[in-house]
């Protein structure tokens, strides 16, 4: 009682409504989700919610009150979230003739053969009426290039984002959604008109971001400079496809995003810069002014927006001398950010970063007090790495389960190397600032820092190769017993770690060792017999997957196309599926040239490969799709 009772002293909730309102209402956002409860019924449900907070407040029940309108809030960021989507009888939703026209609000990706960017604008497709006010991710096809603020009119096709199909798929729903988008179209340059230039303030900030992505490329090396554009500029096009998979095994994948450590860095050299400015109400105005045009000018991503809020709250609050509990700053900010962006919190990104920030200031306490009592560190080293390590298994507690769920890692070793690496990688974001500073008036002195600079980078980067390579350091697969697995050590983290003497450490990491042993065990053997009936179908645009379970643990995929004569193509994702479940695949059959054509691009040694005639086909359509076709699914 008294550890539960100093832990919630600490973190001062009675300081943290806002805190308070967060969390109750994300009990029925999550829900509702879970259970894709229908709006209709979510309206109900919030109506009825509401006229029982009424009643409660009526009767001077202010804490049930303030419950039920919390629960409120949160069925309310469900129904505006969940948006106006079109329902297309076919799973797959198909591509439109259309014509489309907005404002460049992103470019993601543009090299010589095409320009991906995020566009706000309007959609006339031939089949639906004219769509206003809606965001779509646009590929051009063509070697021009195109700069945020700018209008376009195109004329080509489109189509309503796509959920995850086949469970190796790339969520293209989840991630369009996180930026805002609803749509994704296509187009060719011919068939691309500009309708109107950026404005000035567009175009000063284009020109300068370009002049720095220059300069970054000329000072530092090719594979330093990626990261730096990354980190300083959110620019992560010129990352290979070894660094993003080395920094999520290990944990560390937050580096590479423009995030709320960076903007922290970047708010403490200006603090320093202006520490001249005595006025403390012209600091903070010289202070915002500058992080929101940094912000700006880095393309305003989501995670920087929310980090250069919370660091603007702070110094407000500093500067009228009253104290903020810095759960109450995030959670007003991510409320915020919800309330002006609904259909922000299905965003990858915005739940890392808002989470993470969120577990810091929650679990950091138990951390701290841990190291406290059974380290006690002695010097400013020892207690610089007792804050670090603090730091870090804060995050992991929830940011862990969250990777898990979304890409099929868990970091075992991701507190070790974050403890490592995030240093390096803060100092190197120091000094490769420093070096484009001296960069404008001072080249040789420049010079020197960029090779500090690329000096770090490679031995950072051989560090973390080091730990993603280690043998036990992450267990990377998709089954829900891993999700399970990291929910049930998080909890067991916090449990040990808020020990108060060495005889409760000892008796609580024995209890969490063996609750974890059993609990897997249970739920694999339940997760088994579950499965034994359960056929998998994933109807694809051109073709559809059939996995039938076995006994001994072992399946039958059928690979059929979805039109006759289908042409090949290489699909990463069905190669993965069937690379996560070579060892409990026993026959492929195929049907049609996709089918054929992909299985004479694998190994066959591992499993039988097998053509099926029309009426196996027609017997497993029967059995196992109701009688559907397969061309109809």
């Amino acid at each position: 009682m008294k550890s539960s009772y100093n832990y919630l002293e600490t973190i001062e909730l009675q300081t943290a409504p806002a805190f308070i309102l967060l969390i109750i209402s994300a009990v029925p956002f999550c829900v509702a989700n879970l259970l894709a409860l229908p709006v209709r019924a979510a309206v109900i449900l919030a109506c009825i919610t509401f006229a029982a907070g009424a009643i409660l407040l009526y009767f001077k029940h202010k804490t049930l009150g303030f419950i039920f309108f919390s629960f409120v809030i949160g069925v309310l960021f469900f129904i505006f979230s969940s948006g106006k989507y079109i329902a297309f009888s076919n799973s797959v939703p198909p591509k439109m003739p259309a014509i489309m026209s907005g404002k460049i609000i992103q470019i993601i990706k543009q090299d010589s053969a095409y320009s991906r960017c995020l566009v706000s604008g309007w959609i006339d497709a031939k089949p639906l009426p004219k769509v206003e006010n809606t965001g779509f991710i646009i590929n051009i096809y063509g070697q021009k290039k195109y700069q945020t603020g700018e209008i376009i009119l195109c004329r080509g096709k489109v189509r309503p984002v796509r959920g995850k199909i086949l469970p190796t798929d790339f969520d293209e729903m989840k991630y369009a959604h996180g930026l805002n988008a609803e749509w994704v179209a296509s187009a060719s340059e011919k068939n691309t008109r500009l309708e109107k230039r950026a404005n000035i303030v567009y175009t000063t900030r284009n020109k300068l971001y370009a002049a720095t992505q220059v300069r970054i490329n000329e000072l530092f090396s090719p594979q330093t400079s990626a990261i730096i554009n990354a980190m300083l500029l959110g620019d992560k096009s010129n990352l290979n496809h070894e660094i993003r998979n080395t920094f999520s095994v290990t944990g560390i994948a937050h580096i590479l995003a423009l995030s709320g450590l960076h903007v922290g860095i970047i708010s403490a050299i200006l603090l320093i810069l202006l520490s001249f400015i005595e006025n403390r109400l012209v600091k903070i105005i010289v202070f915002s002014l500058t992080l929101v045009a940094f912000v700006f000018f880095v393309g305003a991503p989501d995670s920087a927006v929310r980090a250069a809020s919370m660091a603007i709250l702070f110094m407000f609050a500093r500067t009228v001398q009253r104290y903020a509990n810095p759960l109450n700053v995030v959670s007003v900010v991510i409320l915020a950010a919800a309330l002006i962006s609904p259909r922000i919190v299905y965003s990858i990104s915005f739940q890392l970063s808002a989470l993470s920030i969120v577990s810091i200031f929650l679990f950091m306490p138990v951390f701290k007090g841990f190291i406290a009592k059974f380290i006690n560190p002695k010097n400013t080293v020892s207690s610089y790495i007792a804050l670090s390590l603090a730091i870090t298994l804060s995050v992991s507690i929830i940011i862990s389960p969250l990777i898990t769920y979304y890409f099929g890692i868990f970091s075992i070793i991701s507190p070790i190397a974050n403890l490592a690496l995030i240093p390096l990688f803060s100092l190197n974001l120091v000094l490769s600032i420093t070096a484009l500073f001296f960069s404008t008036f001072s080249p040789p002195i420049a010079n020197i820092y960029a090779q500090g600079v690329n000096m770090i980078c490679e031995c950072s980067i051989n560090l973390a190769n080091f730990a993603a390579n280690f043998e036990f350091g992450a267990i990377k697969s998709s089954d829900f017993s891993t999700l399970i697995l990291s929910i049930l050590i998080s909890i067991a983290t916090v449990y040990v770690f808020s020990s108060i003497h060495k005889l409760q450490l000892i008796l609580r990491v024995i209890i969490s060792i063996v609750i974890i042993s059993i609990s897997i065990n249970l739920f694999n053997e339940c997760f088994l017999i579950f499965n034994l009936d359960n056929v998998e179908i994933y109807p694809k645009e051109n073709y559809c997957v059939i996995s039938i379970p076995l006994k001994h643990n072992k399946k039958f995929i059928w690979i059929a196309d979805r039109k006759p004569n289908q042409k090949y193509y290489h699909d990463k994702a069905l190669v993965r599926y069937i690379n996560k479940n070579s060892s409990n695949i026993a026959t492929i059959a195929y049907s049609g040239n996709f089918g054929k054509e992909f299985a004479n691009s694998i190994a066959t040694d591992k499993y039988a490969v097998r053509i099926l005639d029309f009426s196996s086909q027609r017997e497993i359509e029967l059995r196992y799709l109701k009688g559907a076709y397969i061309s109809k699914l």
